[in-house]
């Protein structure tokens, strides 16, 4: 076997391999008797017929295809093992000589080897800073507030709808007199006055009474989300199903108790969510640290990306945008254009991360992973990649941590 070693980028190779006749034989005879076995002839019993008659109805091009394939599989396993090789994609395999034996390309796409450097620096800068978290008096209130009107009382009333009210709604809309794409809504639900829709939506419906039905038109913001209607008048046809008035209880000691056993008043509610509110801020401090330490390490980093792990990562964030906007006009071309430097950012990020843990020999153990699969409710088999993942990741930041310690 003769073989010639071509560098592309993205991570890939290009392997030339060429065999003799007598070299290639080893896999292509095998193959023919396996489907001569098969053929069955006229006046004789399935795989007895003569060989020269036999090889006449087989499909010679379905023979040798079968062949280059398990010439091709063995070949680079071979050729793998030798250089360390980690193969992270189906290879590509194109027959360019099939005189005196036969040679064919394979493409081949490998995990990257990588240069992290040295990020000791790095992570005593990012997590030797202290950041001081503050809590508000208003993020306290707003806290309160949310939890007060969590759990208004709702009853139906036969009024006009005010502020304040909560609705329930059917609603289209025409732009030059067509029916706006994904624009049909029924039953929809919201406090009026607290839509944040188009400016000016909620105030056509105060005022309004249940199974009223009634047309307006406002005009879409120059920077609504959707372009094709941006600064177009919009015509509305809405009906209102049911106007509730909102009852929400006042703040006290009682309401406070109501809420858990463990507080026996307002101050004790006060200091729940403080203590709520600084854990929250200090886990955002501690992920934004986090991404930090990635970024600045991917600067330093000096790998080939693979493409193979871009596509992957791309074609993960464009499903995930185009099931999150299911009324955005971005279709998955444009959407794939505008995140690909998203999903290297994130490939290199990934990179980062299993450099660290295999130069530090970080692995979360058997007992770990089965542990953790139990507490979030995954099977410890089906999930193992993930749940691999995810502890090895947090184990790598514990050992960063432990760095500026």
């Amino acid at each position: 076997m003769k073989n010639k070693i071509k560098k592309l980028p993205g991570s890939k190779l290009e392997v030339e391999i060429t065999l003799s006749d007598e070299e290639f034989k080893v896999f292509y005879e095998p193959v023919l008797d396996t489907a001569l076995a098969e053929v069955e002839l006229k006046g004789f019993r399935k795989g007895s017929a003569p060989r020269e008659m036999a090889i006449q109805a087989v499909n010679q091009d379905k023979v040798f295809n079968s062949a280059v394939t398990k010439a091709a599989g063995k070949n680079i396993e071979e050729l793998s093992q030798e250089n360390e090789w980690t193969i992270i994609d189906q290879p590509q395999v194109e027959v360019t000589d099939a005189k005196d034996g036969v040679t064919y390309k394979v493409t081949l796409s490998l995990f990257p080897k990588i240069n992290i450097g040295d990020y000791t620096k790095i992570a005593k800068d990012v997590f030797s800073k202290e950041e001081v978290v503050a809590i508000t008096k208003e993020e306290e209130d707003q806290t309160i507030d949310w939890l007060l009107n969590s759990r208004a009382k709702t009853i139906n009333v036969d009024r006009g709808a005010k502020l304040g009210d909560l609705v329930d709604i059917d609603f289209n809309i025409t732009v030059d007199g067509k029916d706006l794409e994904n624009a049909k809504v029924t039953g929809d639900r919201f406090i009026l006055g607290d839509s944040k829709f188009i400016q000016g939506f909620d105030e056509e419906i105060i005022g309004k009474k249940t199974k009223e039905t009634f047309e307006f038109s406002l005009t879409a913001p120059k920077d609504f989300w959707q372009k094709e209607i941006q600064g177009k008048k919009l015509d509305f046809t809405l009906t209102v199903n049911e106007v509730f008035e909102r009852e929400v209880p006042e703040l006290t000691d009682e309401f406070a108790a109501n809420l858990s056993t463990s507080f026996k008043n307002i101050e004790d509610m006060r200091k729940s969510i403080r203590e709520g509110i600084q854990m929250e801020k200090t886990q955002r401090v501690n992920d934004k640290k986090k991404i930090n330490f990635i970024e600045e390490v991917s600067k330093q980093m000096e790998v080939d990306l693979p493409e193979v792990l871009v596509n992957r990562m791309l074609i993960s964030l464009t499903q995930q945008y185009i099931q999150s906007n299911p009324s955005s006009n971005l279709d998955h071309k444009e959407a794939e254009k505008q995140l690909r430097a998203q999903a290297e950012k994130n490939v290199r990020g990934h990179l980062v991360l299993y450099a660290i843990a295999k130069q530090e020999n970080i692995k979360p153990t058997q007992e770990e992973i089965e542990a953790e699969a139990k507490g979030v409710g995954l099977d410890p088999e089906k999930d193992y990649g993930y749940l691999y993942d995810k502890l090895q990741n947090e184990k790598v930041f514990q050992f960063i941590e432990s760095l500026v310690k």
